[in-house]
């Protein structure tokens, strides 16, 4: 199962690879050593979904790339899939010793975003127009509440 994890103000995706009952996780962040594999409350955790899956593809985000994001709470997905809609952001920083990149989300809702490292393999290129149409998109949509969307001015 997909989850996000946070630590300061960054959302880690992350893999839960075991877990007691339902209150405990032991999570999995995608390049780090099973050594820094730490276990968590699942009500600290919020989980993902594959929008869509990903194409499969070669490609490194860049500083400043504009992408999609291939997955996204569990709460909004069912919204996200009935208007035909995924995720988008803005790579802040590429961390190719994790294959993952960091950046900001725009979440459904005006002006929610969420910062994120996300492994590659859930991001893909996408171009100004149709990052533009995409955000004004989700923009129109209703928030969905989660612990730490920000209002900004993005």
């Amino acid at each position: 199962m997909l989850v996000l994890k946070r630590w300061l103000h960054v959302w880690y995706l992350g893999t839960i690879v075991e877990s007691l009952d339902d209150d405990m996780a032991l999570v999995h962040v995608q390049g780090d050593s099973i050594e820094k594999d730490v276990w968590m409350a699942m009500t600290a955790l919020l989980p993902q979904e594959c929008i869509v899956a990903p194409p499969p593809r070669g490609w490194f985000a860049q500083r400043n790339d504009l992408v999609y994001v291939y997955v996204a709470d569990a709460s909004c997905a069912p919204t996200l899939r009935e208007h035909g809609l995924l995720l988008v952001g803005t790579v802040i920083e590429r961390i190719p010793q994790h294959d993952a990149a960091l950046l900001d989300v725009l979440l459904p809702g005006p002006d929610n975003m969420r910062r994120c490292q996300l492994g590659l393999g859930f991001l893909g290129p996408i171009l100004p127009d149709a990052f533009q149409a995409m955000r004004e998109r989700l923009a129109q949509l209703p928030s969905h509440p989660t612990p730490d969307a920000t209002q900004h001015t993005v």
